[in-house]
């Protein structure tokens, strides 16, 4: 069946044809605009475009928007992703052909298409740094990398043992987001959003250094520790971190004696220390003490 070109279907419940019978003997200047695509559905072909800078060519732009957020708002975010594009390539000159951008790309953020809806966004404010809803696309970018990364799916591994590509990424996209728009309304959410980022990094090293660990390879269980203690500290892994370090330090060919005890000290200290953690520690230091009681009966 042909269409108009905002992609309804040609006939009486055209909702262009019911907004022109609402209009119909009024004098606005709006009236030409209504009366070519009324044109357009009855004959099936493309309304001729109004001249750019006109009130025509401004009405016509925002005609097509509101039919595309139409279709948006009814969540049919294919015909609204048509719409908009059309209301882009048809209207450049207009501001709604920007808004039409960013309106693109939540609609396919809400499709779950979020690879796509990432590199949209990110477009987007590289093309138009200073628009007003800049630090909205700058966040949603962030927020749609978190989306496609690894999840806790119960039937599935665990985050922290998954690819964490795109994790990584938003680690990035975040921290420029809250240097770039430090007073942004989505500040706190975005430092939340970095947060979780950050600790699913940390969980991801504490996997690997337990693998090593288990292995017997105490130089890489270092590395990995010293990372989280250094990279991603205050995210509530320290503890857990110190413990298993302060083990691989006492296992090395040379073991790191002070370094060892220094750390579970800490961890003993701490009030707050995950019990499990604070007895590990405990244990870890009076195994040790026992090691050197026997060396001095020898």
């Amino acid at each position: 069946m042909p269409t108009c070109s905002f992609g309804c279907a040609m006939g009486t419940n055209c909702p262009h044809k019911i907004g022109f019978r609402r209009l119909r003997g009024s004098l606005t200047p709006v009236f030409p605009v209504f009366l070519v695509v009324l044109i357009g559905c009855a004959t099936g072909g493309p309304e001729p475009s109004p001249e750019p800078g006109t009130t025509m060519y401004h009405e016509a732009s925002k005609e097509a928007y509101e039919s595309a957020l139409s279709a948006f708002e009814r969540r049919d975010y294919s015909i609204a992703i048509e719409r908009f594009e059309r209301v882009r390539n048809r209207y450049p000159q207009s501001p709604h052909a920007v808004l039409a951008e960013l309106r693109v790309a939540d609609a396919l953020f809400a499709q779950d298409r979020f690879l796509e809806a990432a590199d949209a966004y990110r477009t987007f404010v590289s093309l138009r740094p200073a628009h007003p809803e800049a630090d909205f696309a700058a966040f949603r970018e962030g927020l749609s990398l978190m989306r496609q990364a690894p999840s806790d799916l119960w039937i599935m591994p665990p985050a922290h043992e998954k690819d964490l590509t795109n994790v990584r990424k938003v680690t990035t996209v975040l921290r420029r987001f809250l240097e770039d728009y430090p007073e942004s309304e989505y500040s706190t959410e975005a430092q939340e959003l970095l947060e979780q980022a950050l600790g699913r990094l940390a969980s991801h090293e504490l996997y690997v250094a337990d693998f090593y660990r288990k292995r017997g390879q105490w130089q890489a269980v270092v590395f990995r520790l010293e990372t989280v203690l250094g990279t991603y500290s205050g995210l509530g892994f320290d503890a857990e971190a110190k413990v298993g370090l302060a083990e691989a330090y006492l296992s090395l060919d040379e073991p790191l004696l002070g370094k060892a005890m220094e750390l579970l000290d800490e961890v003993l200290a701490e009030e707050e220390a995950d019990p499990a953690t604070t007895e590990r520690a405990r244990k870890l230091r009076e195994s040790w003490e026992r090691r050197k009681d026997k060396g001095r009966d020898r």
